[in-house]
C-alpha cells in the first residue's frame, strides 16, 4: 500500500517527518473500510518509518480492530529497492497475510520485479494492491 496524500515539502522540515493531509488521513479510512467489506485482513502491517507511512499504516490497522499489527520497518524507508522489499516479505513466510506500506517509486519497482512486468507500474496515493503466490503462480489485485 503507498501511502496517501501528505503535506507539501517545505523548507525546514525532512522529507521523513511529512504527515498525511485531512484528505490523506480520510481517504486511508475509506481504503481500509473497503478491506472490511471484502474481508481483507493481514497478520502484520510493516510501515516504512516515514510519518505519513506509519500513519497508514496506523489508520489501516485501527479500522481493521487490529492492535499491535503495525510496526516500523527500514528497510521500507523511501529509495528502497525491490531486492528489499522481496528479501523482507520472505522473512515473513510464516504469516498467511502481509501488508507493506511505503512509498513510490519503489513500491512499483517491487510490483515489476515480482510479477515480471515489461511495463512500469506507478501506485497513485492510497493505494493498494494485493500479489498473491499460490501454487507458484503470481497475480494481481488492486483494491
Amino acid at each position: 500500500m503507498r501511502h496517501d496524500d501528505a503535506e507539501a515539502r517545505q523548507p525546514g522540515k525532512t522529507d521523513a517527518d511529512r504527515k498525511l493531509t485531512d484528505k490523506g488521513e480520510k481517504h486511508t479510512a475509506e481504503q481500509a473500510k473497503r478491506l472490511v467489506e471484502l474481508r481483507i485482513s493481514f497478520d502484520l502491517i510493516l510501515s516504512s518509518p516515514y510519518v505519513r507511512a506509519c500513519q497508514t499504516a496506523s489508520i489501516v490497522a485501527r479500522e481493521l480492530g487490529l492492535v499491535d499489527a503495525a510496526s516500523k520497518e527500514e528497510s521500507l524507508s523511501s529509495g528502497c529497492t525491490p531486492e528489499d522489499i522481496m528479501e523482507l516479505a520472505s522473512s515473513y513466510n510464516n504469516l498467511d497475510s502481509l501488508l507493506l506500506v511505503g512509498h513510490e517509486p519503489d513500491l512499483g519497482q517491487a510490483v515489476m520485479a515480482i510479477l515480471e512486468l515489461k511495463e512500469p507500474y506507478a501506485f497513485m496515493k492510497g493505494q493498494i494492491v494485493g500479489i498473491d503466490l499460490f501454487n507458484n503462480q503470481k497475480f494481481l489485485e488492486l483494491i
